[in-house]
């Protein structure tokens, strides 16, 4: 029995290696099912609320991690903050913006060591600049830029966009064209860098500068032909 378990337990991990969400299910569902009095059952619950998560079945993945929450003590796993990261990210996609902000920031405070931080300050400025608190989502965001373990990863190249965004919304075109040149000068991910030129156009445009907006349209559809964005542009 402990030996099925814990093949069963690796056939999971090397699926969440892979992520290969599909596939990390029916393992670790057999594992909780045929042996529920093994040791990685808790952990295997943690990789099925994941996967679910992963595979955007959020209401799957909300039910799963509040159980997590109800029956996890903290200090047991190390997957707790990640658990209640999870939690926050499921509220805020169902625009639940204030509940998802408050967890969030609970997690902030009770976990300062927590590996995914810049994920829970990226969540805390997405909440707050629903709310139009633009100033303190900047807040949030420069906190992911600048962390050790978040600033050369994707949320990083999201966080400097979402400054842009900021700026954009309260109409200071100039701060928010720099805020998206730097997403396109320091961050390797196209998607965000072909979304920040786009972006950094339509500000020119809106200040009357369409020499400058035409530049980079063209530069959108030149350097990111494949990107959604190309579409957009070339309009």
């Amino acid at each position: 029995s402990e030996v099925a378990a814990h093949s069963l337990y690796l056939l999971g991990q090397l699926a969440v290696r892979a992520e290969d969400w599909p596939r990390v299910s029916p393992p670790l569902t057999r594992l909780c099912d045929e042996h529920p009095d093994s040791p990685l059952c808790s952990s295997a619950a943690y990789w099925l609320a994941e996967a679910a998560y992963r595979s955007g079945q959020f209401r799957d993945a909300q039910l799963r991690f509040d159980e997590l929450a109800l029956t996890t003590e903290p200090q047991d796993v190390r997957w707790y903050p990640m658990v209640q990261l999870r939690r926050a990210e499921v509220l805020a996609q169902q625009k639940r913006w204030d509940e998802a902000r408050d967890l969030a920031t609970t997690v902030a405070r009770r976990f300062p060591d927590f590996e995914k931080q810049h994920e829970v300050d990226y969540l805390i400025g997405r909440c707050l600049a629903s709310r139009a608190r633009f100033r303190e989502a900047r807040e949030a965001y420069l906190r992911v830029v600048h962390s050790e373990q978040g600033r050369s990863t994707e949320t990083a190249a999201m966080a400097q966009w979402m400054i842009g965004e900021t700026f954009f919304h309260q109409q200071e075109y100039d701060q928010a064209i720099r805020a998206y040149h730097r997403v396109e000068s320091l961050y390797g991910f196209p998607k965000w860098q072909a979304a920040a030129l786009l972006q950094a156009a339509k500000c020119h445009e809106l200040k009357g500068e369409r020499t400058a907006a035409l530049r980079l349209y063209a530069q959108v559809v030149k350097d990111y032909p494949e990107s959604e964005y190309a579409a957009q542009a070339s309009r």
